[in-house]
């Protein structure tokens, strides 16, 4: 069988007229999707994504086979608008469809086939490179400062990449009043459209715009620098404020013309008591809103620990104000509930367990034990009154791993008494080497640790 494919032009245009459905193709389709269908609406730029229309949904294809083409019948409600453009393109793919390993399949026909088809390849490559591609004159002789002859766009059209990567004409975007290089550029006037354009502009009056720029920005700074300037920056720097309100609601007012306008972590008041607190304290400052005032260790104020006229120095943590400079210092005094009786031979702790004054419930009556939860260097007094004995006795404070602290030694008859007294650091942690207890130690006889005249005491001397 002979090849009988003609030199054909693969590629199609017609206008639409909103009526008609069937727009022909004058080359040979093999199947029916071996065309790209695009309709471009009048007045857009082509765009080869947005374009392309979709066989058996926007359209189907009659003639296939034909050497002479056929037509793409648009379905109904996709048919192409008035002044659309419809282009239809050849689109074979680079394939072949026969084995020709095979016997059955090596004859005439299969090969004229495939010749065919690979006709129509170079024809649609042929087709394409006519119409997309930038070419030299046939005849041209090339050298360093060959000129390329790019087709001929029509009026106002440019050259411009798609998002495919090809190249295509399109309508340049402008206002109807101007256009590329027009002759209103000659006149150098600011603010017309050729100047925009290329950014042209008259020197003269930029530099008295840049002048005027530059005296704006000058007189920004000289504003700066005067209000920084009548600032009280030590005041700042080191706030104070007058206090009013009552000795258990504290108001304080910034002393200066910027009043604080929120609490930020960090931030350090300065204040003069006006009368002693009688139960927990609060602080409003400016007006920005009610906040609690607590001791150094984190506990709400007691009756009298901050005292008229003393100056009172506190710290924002985030959610209340800490005072770090308070009059008050924890005390505790604890004794024995009844007389306790330590055997022969023994060291057994002493049970203080009778509050007399336990600030801040730092000694655990529970434990026996003094567990504060400031740090601080603390002295701790050990009172001892033994009213029976005769034994050789050893009186010990110890830490909470029983490591030894301070002792005392003296021997056991009736009313004899024994003082230990010392100073020592504790962090506030309360772990086992943070707390303190008393041991009595009894060697050759019993004793009786008396109630009466028997107490631990308990006094922070510095907060770290």
């Amino acid at each position: 069988m002979a090849i009988t494919l003609p030199a054909q032009i693969t590629r199609d245009q017609q206008t639409a007229d909103g009526i008609l459905t069937k727009f022909p193709y004058t080359w040979k389709m093999f199947e029916a999707d071996n065309a790209d269908v695009y309709v471009t609406l009048f007045g857009n730029s082509p765009n080869d994504v947005a374009d392309l229309k979709e066989l058996g949904i926007d359209y189907n294809v009659s003639g296939v086979g034909n050497t002479d083409g056929g037509t793409i019948d648009f379905i109904a409600g996709k048919i192409p608008p008035n002044l659309s453009t419809v282009t239809s393109d050849r689109n074979i793919p680079a394939s072949i469809t026969s084995e020709f390993s095979n016997a059955q399949t090596f004859n005439g026909a299969n090969l004229d086939n495939q010749l065919e088809r690979i006709v129509a390849l170079i024809q649609q490559n042929k087709t394409s490179l006519d119409f997309n591609s930038i070419k030299y004159v046939i005849n041209a002789i090339l050298s360093s400062d060959q000129i390329a002859n790019v087709p001929t766009l029509a009026n106002n059209e440019i050259w411009k990449g798609t998002a495919s990567g090809s190249v295509g004409a399109f309508i340049l975007d402008e206002t109807p009043s101007c256009s590329t290089l027009r002759s209103e550029l000659a006149n150098k006037s600011a603010g017309t459209d050729g100047a925009r354009l290329v950014g042209y502009n008259d020197l003269t009056l930029a530099q008295v715009t840049v002048k005027a720029a530059l005296d704006t920005q000058q007189t920004s700074i000289n504003t700066n620098v005067t209000n920084i300037a009548n600032l009280d920056i030590e005041a700042k720097l080191d706030k104070f404020y007058t206090t009013t309100g009552t000795a258990d609601a504290i108001i304080l007012t910034t002393i200066g013309a910027l009043p604080i306008t929120g609490y930020n972590i960090g931030l350090r008041v300065s204040f003069r008591v006006i009368a002693d607190n009688t139960a927990a304290v609060t602080i409003d400052i400016d007006e920005v809103g009610t906040k609690d005032l607590v001791s150094y260790d984190d506990k709400p104020m007691t009756a009298s620990e901050i005292i008229v006229t003393n100056t009172i120095e506190a710290v924002y943590d985030g959610t209340k104000f800490v005072a770090i400079n308070t009059q008050f210092r924890p005390v505790n005094i604890i004794k024995l509930s009844g007389d306790q009786v330590v055997p022969i031979n023994t060291q057994a702790k002493v049970v203080f367990n009778t509050a007399e004054i336990n600030d801040r419930t730092y000694f655990n009556l529970s434990t026996n034990e003094f567990i504060p939860t400031v740090a601080g260097f603390y002295k701790i007094t050990i009172q001892l009154r033994l009213s029976t004995g005769g034994a050789t006795v050893v009186g010990f404070l110890l830490d909470g791993a029983g490591t030894e602290i301070a002792r005392a030694s003296f021997l056991s008859t009736n009313s004899d008494q024994a003082l230990i007294s010392f100073s020592v650091f504790l962090n506030g942690s309360g772990d086992t080497t943070n707390r303190v207890r008393a041991e009595l130690s009894t060697t050759g006889a019993a004793s009786t640790i008396s109630a009466a005249g028997t107490q631990f005491s308990s006094e922070l001397i510095r907060a770290q």
